[in-house]
């Protein structure tokens, strides 16, 4: 049975609005999986232009470029992949990339919006062991039946009109994204991923579950004690995604906070999986991310608040070769995303910015790795961090842990983006008398001794 696997991994369900900014091309492409493992084969269809060509990666680093076959009557090509004859390993990661003629007359970066609108991206993944269901986001074959998992078309359950077969976003996400739902292979209340045997790794982005609501602040809730073997745990603090919420030392740039309205981007003003994730991509970013970015302005004689939106590109690969524990390899747009809310803790120059009149500085970030002209190394996840090979030749200087000193550290490289699982609560700079663990990727402050090993 073909079974329709583009994924962007962190599937979030219903798109509450179209998010403006770095449009992939415009190309609908048919994505299915005949075969299993290592009898596995990948087709991709579409609607071929002159000069197209097809690219196939497991890591986003290395691509391999694959022969399309000549179009038939209607206009469309049909490329089956077996990976030269080898089949796919079971749980892996594929990206392919359909390339217009014009992108490699196009001497931007690839993290602009311009070098984005020549590439379609469809991500795969082989044998997740899931229940044998479609993608629900994108990539549908012409006889899909992925509609039919979240919309309704005549009984729709959600007061924003969209058919949904629940009464909120969130729960909607909840029926394929919770341990009890397994509906995915990404579990994101335990920041879990279904391995090839069933079994489950720890998520890069940590789990979200905390309690009975997501909080930044307050005691952790008791694991279970199987996946904690595993090192699946609970959030000691996790990200909101429910309710209005303020962020720490900023206000929301997404349209969401009561204090900040705007013509442009039209979503309710409560965080919520769609605040940050989009359920049917209209770009290539990763993990279902939202490419808008906006900047809050009044125009005179009017007070009213608007927004100018500009894309931002979040380029990265969820790499997982061997069907096990997936890594992500950053290569653009992680700390734009998180400025989305966090402006104050990313200032345009400098290390200083301003807050309710307050002037302070904070660790830079959107920065290479080094300190006083000394490069740092880090095991914690770098942007642009390229493993290199025995034998690889960088022009730049390679650093003791195989790290480049064109690797960047951004907000991701301290905090998951979700929540963390690990200890040591710190007084808030912000808000007086609270304490949190403030999704620190390493216990307590050890985020700050893995770099600079004092």
């Amino acid at each position: 049975m073909k079974r329709l696997l583009g994924i962007f991994t962190l599937a979030l369900l219903a798109l509450l609005f179209a998010s403006a900014g770095a449009e992939a091309r415009t190309v609908n492409v048919e994505a299915s999986q005949d075969g299993t493992g290592s009898s596995a084969i990948v087709t991709l269809k579409w609607k071929f232009t002159a000069g197209d060509r097809l690219f196939r990666t497991f890591d986003g680093d290395n691509w391999t470029e694959l022969t399309i076959p000549a179009a038939t009557a209607d206009g469309n090509v049909t490329v089956k992949d077996d990976n030269n004859g080898s089949g796919f390993v079971k749980g892996s990661n594929v990206f392919y990339e359909i390339r217009d003629a014009g992108y490699d007359a196009d001497t931007t970066k690839r993290s602009t919006s311009t070098k984005q609108s020549h590439i379609k991206r469809v991500n795969m993944f082989i044998d997740s062991g899931n229940p044998t269901v479609e993608n629900a986001h994108g990539n549908y074959v012409s006889n899909t039946n992925a509609c039919a998992s979240c919309h309704v078309n005549h009984k729709g359950k959600s007061a924003a009109k969209q058919l949904l077969k629940t009464d909120t976003v969130r729960a909607l996400c909840e029926t394929c994204h919770t341990a009890a739902a397994a509906g995915s292979k990404y579990l994101v209340d335990y920041g879990a991923v279904r391995d090839k045997n069933g079994d489950f790794t720890p998520a890069p982005a940590g789990p979200i579950t905390k309690g009975t609501e997501t909080e930044l602040f307050g005691a952790a809730v008791p694991n279970d004690p199987a996946l904690a073997a595993k090192g699946i745990k609970k959030a000691t603090s996790g990200h909101p995604y429910t309710g209005v919420y303020k962020a720490q030392g900023d206000s929301l740039n997404l349209g969401l906070s009561a204090d900040k309205k705007s013509t442009v981007l039209l979503e309710t003003r409560s965080m919520q999986c769609t605040s940050c994730h989009q359920a049917h991509p209209n770009d290539n970013n990763f993990r279902l991310l939202k490419s808008v970015n906006s900047t809050y302005a009044a125009v005179a004689p009017s007070t009213t608040l608007t927004a100018t939106v500009t894309p931002v590109v979040i380029e990265a690969y969820a790499v997982n070769t061997d069907g096990t524990k997936e890594t992500v390899r950053y290569k653009s747009g992680a700390t734009q995303f998180c400025e989305q809310c966090h402006k104050a803790f990313h200032p345009t120059t400098g290390t200083t910015s301003t807050f309710n009149g307050e002037t302070f500085f904070i660790h830079p970030s959107e920065k290479a790795m080094n300190l006083h002209g000394a490069l740092l190394t880090s095991n914690l996840p770098l942007q642009n961090a390229k493993d290199l090979a025995p034998g690889d030749s960088p022009n730049n200087i390679t650093l003791d842990n195989g790290k480049t000193k064109d690797s960047y550290i951004t907000c991701i490289t301290c905090h998951y983006s979700h929540g963390t699982p690990n200890a040591g609560e710190q007084k808030s700079n912000f808000i007086p008398g609270k304490t949190s663990t403030m999704l620190n990727r390493m216990d307590y402050v050890g985020v700050c001794q893995e770099c600079h090993k004092k």
